[in-house]
């Protein structure tokens, strides 16, 4: 007879688009016993319900050794950003197998695309204004991303780090929104999103444009 095992699992997407997993197992019934080598294999599958793919093996070490006391789980690994995840117990003569539901994790690739900083050359103090677009990928194209915040920063000539200066904005086709700067010295300005907009997307590659002041 096999005795019933209770499964659990959550996961997330880091922004280096690595799954990370946690969860615990037990099992109710004193007669049971776990097996020598007791593991988790993480699976995914494309549509949540077919075709699934063994990604991960967790050992779990058993700290406990005792009925309805979890023993946990964890790890984080190199996959997909866009896939249905489960954990799934094999089971031994003594546990029943156990899996847990899928959990769909995505997140998308962005770029900003088109960016330039006006005009070139600048006199001192004067106005600078940016544009460029913001966009995300499907998949199978890359679409505006509306109402989001990419930064801005600026590098002085010379200096090896950008200093941030404020956020931004993107309407709803993507663009940044008209942002004037009074420009004082040369140097290179920078826009990425950089900042979680829920857990949907990914940071963006820093675009950069140097001026020069006179």
């Amino acid at each position: 007879m096999a005795y019933t095992t209770d499964l659990t699992m959550d996961a997330t997407l880091g922004d280096d688009s690595r799954p990370h997993v946690s969860g615990d197992i037990e099992y109710s019934d004193p007669r049971a016993h776990w097996p020598s080598h007791t593991a988790v294999t993480i699976e995914y599958s494309k549509d949540g319900k077919t075709g699934w793919k063994s990604a991960a093996t967790i050992p779990v070490k058993i700290r406990h050794n005792t009925p309805s006391i979890p023993e946990v789980f964890s790890t984080s690994f190199t996959a997909r950003n866009d896939a249905y995840w489960r954990a799934r117990f094999n089971g031994n003569p003594d546990l029943a197998s156990s899996t847990t539901k899928p959990v769909h994790l995505r997140r998308y690739s962005t770029r900003i695309t088109g960016f330039d900083v006006t005009p070139e050359p600048i006199r001192k103090n004067g106005l600078i204004h940016l544009k460029g677009t913001l966009q995300y990928y499907t998949g199978t194209a890359w679409k505006p991303l509306a109402d989001a915040n990419p930064a801005l920063y600026f590098r002085p000539r010379g200096a090896s780090a950008y200093r941030y200066i404020s956020d931004l904005s993107t309407d709803s086709k993507g663009r940044i929104c008209n942002i004037t700067q009074n420009d004082t010295q040369d140097g290179t300005w920078a826009v990425a999103l950089n900042r979680s907009i829920g857990d949907q997307y990914l940071k963006s590659p820093l675009v950069t444009d140097y001026v020069d002041v006179r």
